[in-house]
């Protein structure tokens, strides 16, 4: 089964947009369910997928980028008042370390992809929904591009319910494209926040090439 967003240039003559929602409006939780099938609960997925996505729903994640596919949304429940505030130095620290053990550089916080993070996650907050697609209907590429942000790279990595960065960060390496996106090589910049029911949204970035 495939869920999310993956950013490809439109075809010629092409009137559908060039992106597919990767958001769920609850509550409508929706099983895995193999492609053609209507049913929910049936599904010919291999065993261990069916449990790594039975996993990443309880947990809570969610992860998008403009070239790569992510996991389905999980059924969530977001404060409706709280402020969302900027995470400090160590949970910064905490990603850049991360990457390092990897041989890879550290990202330079960034004021832009700051906004762009904290824009969604009171959009979320403010309606009551997780997923990448604002309740507008823009995707990180259109939240990103609003912003002023002329990017070569974007993505973005949603969680909620855990109470320290450490342990987001230790959920989003279980899953394939949360990891894909901490682990890019060609981002160079982040911005994260937090918001009230530990909502976290981070987006990673390069500028434009």
């Amino acid at each position: 089964m495939r869920g999310g967003v993956r950013w490809l240039p439109p075809a010629k003559n092409s009137t559908r947009p060039p992106w597919r929602s990767c958001r769920r409006r609850w509550p409508r939780p929706r099983l895995p369910v193999a492609r053609g099938q209507n049913l929910p609960g049936r599904s010919t997925m291999p065993r261990p997928l069916r449990n790594m996505l039975a996993a990443l729903m309880a947990l809570g994640l969610s992860g998008c980028m403009s070239t790569v596919e992510v996991a389905p949304q999980p059924r969530a429940s977001i404060p409706a008042s709280g402020q969302t505030q900027v995470v400090s130095a160590a949970n910064a620290a905490a990603l850049n370390s991360l990457r390092a053990q990897y041989g890879l550089p550290g990202l330079r916080p960034d004021a832009t992809l700051g906004r762009v993070a904290d824009g969604h996650a009171r959009d979320m907050i403010a309606n009551g929904f997780f997923g990448h697609v604002s309740s507008n209907g823009n995707s990180i590429v259109e939240r990103t591009r609003a912003q002023g942000y002329a990017f070569c790279h974007v993505a973005e990595n949603l969680a909620m319910g855990q109470r320290t960065f450490d342990t987001v960060l230790q959920h989003w390496m279980t899953s394939p494209s949360h990891r894909s996106n901490l682990l890019h090589r060609e981002v160079t910049g982040f911005g994260l926040v937090r918001g009230p029911g530990n909502l976290w949204v981070l987006v990673l970035g390069r500028p434009g090439c």
